[in-house]
């Protein structure tokens, strides 16, 4: 795949990033480099192909359950400085 220079340009501005005349020469043919890696990998025909896993058995997930939870009231309770559930903290940003 060619890479234009309209394009170069883009990706330069989407990256916020500015690219001497000799570093966007490299960039365009790392690029195409990684292009044309991926169209020849694209072309393979892996539809005769089984998937494979590294094993065999499907994800075991346990069941979401709901539990009460009293660690933020353990924690509030050992702060000297908290008020009505929250953290009090000295202002910093006027």
């Amino acid at each position: 795949m060619q890479v234009t220079n309209k394009l170069l340009e883009r990706l330069q501005a989407l990256a916020y990033v500015d690219l001497s005349d000799n570093e966007k020469e490299k960039m365009r043919q790392s690029l195409e480099e990684i292009l044309n890696f991926a169209n020849k990998v694209s072309s393979f025909d892996v539809s005769l192909e089984e998937p494979f896993s590294v094993h065999d058995k499907p994800n075991i997930l346990r069941q979401d359950e709901p539990h009460k939870n009293d660690v933020a009231q353990k924690l509030l309770a050992q702060s000297a400085n908290a008020q009505d559930g929250f953290f009090i903290v000295p202002k910093i940003i006027e």
